[in-house]
């Protein structure tokens, strides 16, 4: 199509020398490697304003600096909006202007496009020219054709053609089926054979007489082809009917730009109507996070009550942003630890310990709704008690019905409420330090439990104790 725009500009303008043509966008795929090939073969220049990421390949625009070198030409690739400066054409999706005001350029444009059509519409070609290639060679060996498929009929249906002889040994084939019963077949096989030579024949006769041997008419046909052939070659297609696609194409284009005004005018109602239906369904939408973020505030912050936090605050705040797909709100969770100190944004929570907790507390009242599928809390006894330790098992085997939870912690009060547990630990081998992890059960889970209460000195009173809370947590 590029190319395309290029002969008929310079069939119009009478020289494309010199000019300079600018691709802004993407310019790695079609339409950027075209116009950037067609200008380095014609010896033009070719801008690919963009940024980096968007850039030709890097071995395609080599051969094309070759061919610039060589034709005259130049090509630059830059990030630069200010090189498009002066540029004759810019292509993004459509033909704009850099160089001239917009309505000149709109109007060379209905210029150029008003002239592919009058061509196109003048040509009159169609999908019923796709066989016109193959009607001209028939009839420019019209004479040869006709004189063979004469012969041809003749032969096999003439007075001695193969069907009257087929015909004539028909009695003989039944004769024979009276003594010789595989005969029978041999008639049929006869039989069929005459009408597939008399279907042939027609078939033969009937492709010569739409043949067109009359001078007159081959010349128009000719004529056409000549046509065809032409305007295929300018406008680089495969078949007739394509550019019969293709004026359907142009004229749409045209009508287009000859309706900019009252397309931009439509298009500006449209958007208009589309961001206040944007921004009432965005006022809606935070209606409701503003409602819902107080409710999962206060919940929040009674499970932090829960987990340690005895005077800690959890909030949400919601401040406008630009419309995006979820909506027209920046949403942030706010934690506050203690009275008096600055409400933090969740994500700039220094601890572990407390990140754990509160995504914890956090968690757990949104547990059915989650649609995370393993949650990980790395040190979430950090600073914590026993009996705040029994709280946090339990808060995350509730959480563990939704979802699939992995607990790292210290705390046997909070590990007895796992239904598995593992053992992570140390060990030097061989000069090499290697971390080691296994799965205890049973009494291997007692004694686990018992160490992690009691140290590496064990007595009955710990062990009983790692027991009863084991019993205490099923």
């Amino acid at each position: 199509q590029i190319l395309a725009d290029f002969l008929t500009l310079q069939e119009h303008f009478g020289h494309l020398a010199g000019l300079k043509f600018v691709y802004m966008g993407d310019a790695r795929y079609n339409m950027g490697n075209s116009l950037m090939i067609g200008c380095a073969k014609m010896g033009l220049h070719f801008v690919a304003c963009a940024p980096k990421a968007y850039w030709p390949d890097a071995a395609l625009v080599a051969k094309c600096e070759e061919l610039a070198k060589e034709s005259g030409g130049s090509i630059l690739l830059t990030e630069d909006t200010a090189a498009v400066a002066g540029a004759d054409a810019v292509y993004t999706d459509v033909w704009v202007s850099m160089g001239e005001p917009a309505e000149a350029w709109a109007q060379r444009i209905q210029v150029m496009l008003r002239y592919q059509v009058n061509e196109l519409e003048a040509a009159g070609v169609t999908s019923d020219d796709d066989d016109l290639a193959e009607r001209h060679a028939a009839a420019a060996h019209a004479e040869e054709i006709v004189e063979a498929a004469n012969e041809i009929t003749e032969e096999l249906g003439g007075d001695r053609s193969a069907v009257e002889i087929l015909i004539r040994l028909q009695p003989r084939f039944a004769s024979i089926a009276r003594h010789l019963p595989e005969a029978t077949d041999w008639a049929s096989e006869a039989e069929d054979l005459t009408l597939r030579i008399q279907e042939l024949s027609r078939s033969v006769a009937d492709a010569v007489s739409k043949i067109d041997a009359d001078p007159e008419a081959f010349q128009e046909m000719d004529e056409r082809l000549g046509v065809v052939n032409r305007l295929k070659r300018k406008y680089r297609v495969e078949r007739p009917s394509d550019l019969e696609k293709l004026l359907d194409e142009k004229k749409t284009r045209l009508a287009d730009l000859e309706n900019r005004d009252e397309k931009v005018e439509e298009l500006t109602r449209e958007i208009a109507a589309a961001e206040r239906a944007v921004k009432a369904a965005g006022a809606e939408l935070t209606k409701k996070r503003s409602a819902a973020g107080e409710k999962l505030a206060k919940a929040v912050t009674k499970e932090l009550r829960d987990l340690g936090f005895l005077q800690a605050k959890f909030s949400v705040r919601l401040t406008a942003a630009e419309p995006e797909a979820h909506g027209c709100d920046a949403v942030v969770y706010l934690f506050e630890p203690n009275p008096g100190e600055a409400a933090r944004a969740l994500a700039s929570i220094a601890s572990s310990g407390e990140i754990a907790r509160v995504m914890l507390a956090i968690k757990s009242v949104l547990a059915a709704h989650d649609s995370v599928d393993l949650l990980v809390f790395d040190e979430i006894d950090a600073n914590i008690g026993g009996e705040v330790g029994k709280i946090v098992g339990e808060k995350m085997r509730a959480v563990a019905r939704h979802h699939q939870v992995i607990a790292i912690t210290h705390l046997p009060q909070s590990a007895v409420f796992g239904d598995r547990h593992l053992v992570v630990s140390k060990s030097v081998s061989g000069g090499r330090t290697r971390t080691g992890i296994k799965s205890v059960e049973g009494e291997d889970r007692v004694a686990e439990i018992a160490r992690m209460l009691g140290g590496e000195k064990l007595t009955s009173v710990v062990g009983k104790h790692a027991e009863e809370l084991l019993k205490l947590a099923r």
